[in-house]
């Protein structure tokens, strides 16, 4: 099992940062940060909130066993990323449908195609837009599932 100290000292090596620069940024002693990461002594709440931001990980991840992967700010980049590719997605399904009416309200006439390629185009359209809109609305309750917490899932 990781320990406090064995993570604070990890994400210390991880980001080129000595003892001495850990404690002046958390305004502590160099023998501090030495006694956390031999796990003899415990940072307080203020000081596990200063690590936290200074290493971009989540409280949780410091006193908690769990992955990096699965701290709230992770998480919150991923429910980030899933909701812009929904949005994508929708915008995309959107130009589609009007693009279809738009070759449906004249501008097929000055295409000079047979007319089963254009009521087959129309339909190809159609369909991709359709289908769009039905996964969109997959990834969205995607991500309220994988993020209940989140705001969209409310």
């Amino acid at each position: 099992m990781n320990t406090i100290g064995y993570k604070i000292c990890n994400l210390r090596k991880q980001n080129n940062m000595s003892q001495e620069q850990l404690a002046e940024k958390l305004n502590v002693s160099r023998q501090s940060i030495s006694k956390w990461e031999r796990d003899e002594a415990l940072p307080d709440i203020y000081n596990l909130e200063s690590i936290s931001e200074i290493f971009d990980v989540s409280i949780d991840y410091l006193v908690k066993n769990i992955s990096i992967d699965d701290s709230p700010k992770k998480n919150k980049e991923e429910r980030e990323r899933i909701i812009k590719q929904a949005n994508i997605m929708f915008i995309v399904s959107i130009a589609l449908y009007f693009l279809d009416v738009f070759l449906l309200g004249g501008f097929w006439d000055i295409i000079t195609l047979i007319e089963p390629i254009k009521i087959s185009l129309f339909g190809v359209i159609v369909l991709a837009a359709t289908i769009l809109i039905i996964y969109q609305g997959f990834v969205r309750d995607r991500a309220k599932r994988l993020f209940p917490d989140s705001p969209e899932a409310k």
